[in-house]
């Protein structure tokens, strides 16, 4: 919280709640993706191990791989709905 609070200028660690708030929660989002350098694991190569980067992403975001298989599930709806199989 702290971290993040001083990152986005706000007052985390005295108003936690402050996360609640839909925009906050979102640049929260998007600054823990960012600084943990996410996106060079998510971009789409040719060449590299797709599920081993899934795989490092959840570790990272969630410190484990537990209910890995069901975010899996999740990830190959998602890719069927926006037409991406």
């Amino acid at each position: 919280y702290d971290e993040a609070g001083r990152a986005l200028g706000l007052a985390l660690l005295q108003e936690p709640d402050r996360l609640l708030e839909p925009v906050n929660a979102a640049r929260s989002a998007a600054w823990f993706w960012q600084t943990r350098g996410l996106n060079a694991l998510a971009d789409d190569r040719s060449d590299d191990d797709d599920d081993g980067d899934f795989v490092s992403i959840t570790k990272i975001i969630n410190g484990g791989t537990t209910g890995l298989s069901e975010r899996r599930r999740y990830w190959a709806q998602a890719r069927r709905t926006l037409g991406l199989d």
